[in-house]
């Protein structure tokens, strides 16, 4: 069971399960104590902080996925056991994935390429069909198209996904960089966000997380107090989903 308890630093949501003695904070990057009773809700304290340099080198790690080596990095920096690095970035690890990343919604130049290469995998069975050309062109046009659709698939997917989303306005309480990725051609910042999401239809305001590829130009304006557009699934208000 998961359960949520708020950073004694920043304020922070932190997810935690029954037995997790230890976290850490996305956004101010605190060591956690986690103190429990049987007489009362699990209670946390401020342990330590790590240096911002530091911990952006431990969440790069678990972007990439490279978790092992975000727990050997955490135990030399803080001088915690294995069992407490695995239990502090327990949730850190869930939060932060590629794969996360990668299920963007695709913007009008993305559906665009999304049909050109659709457009190739068609051409090359229709040249290996016809027999007009070598089958070899057929082959290649119909492999690079398949493979470059394949990357692009979660976002793909996502796209169709919050097609049934609801529209929100999304104010920026607070903001983490956890590295940087390469998406396709572009080399992009990526940001960890808690915001205070307020739908479009006038329900009640709610927060919730999201990580935002930023590209490097735009770096600057990555702040908090910022107000973006998102969209968010009806029955699961917690995912939501940039919205250009």
């Amino acid at each position: 069971m998961v359960a949520a308890i708020n950073c004694p630093s920043c304020g922070a949501t932190l997810k935690i399960s029954d037995k997790q003695s230890r976290a850490a904070c996305l956004y101010c990057n605190s060591t956690i104590q986690i103190e429990r009773s049987h007489e009362s809700a699990p209670t946390a304290v401020l342990e330590s902080t790590l240096p911002e340099a530091d911990m952006l080198r431990i969440k790069q790690l678990l972007l990439e996925g490279q978790r092992q080596a975000a727990e050997n990095l955490y135990i030399q920096m803080s001088g915690a056991s294995p069992q407490a690095a695995q239990e502090a970035l327990a949730d850190l690890g869930r939060k932060l994935s590629l794969d996360v990343v990668r299920h963007q919604q695709l913007t009008p130049p993305g559906i665009l390429l999304v049909g050109v290469y659709a457009l190739l995998i068609l051409t090359g069975v229709l040249v290996l069909v016809s027999g007009r050309l070598h089958w070899l062109v057929g082959v290649l046009l119909a492999l690079y198209g398949s493979w470059m659709l394949y990357f692009y698939y979660p976002a793909l997917a996502s796209t169709l996904e919050y097609r049934r989303g609801l529209p929100a306005q999304a104010e920026v309480l607070m903001l983490s960089e956890v590295g940087v990725a390469k998406l396709g051609r572009q080399r992009v910042h990526i940001f960890a966000l808690l915001v205070d999401v307020h739908p479009d239809s006038g329900e009640a305001p709610y927060q919730a997380e999201m990580l935002l590829p930023v590209r490097e130009k735009n770096v600057p304006r990555a702040k908090a107090g910022t107000s973006i557009h998102v969209r968010y699934l009806p029955d699961q208000p917690d995912k939501i989903i940039y919205q250009e």
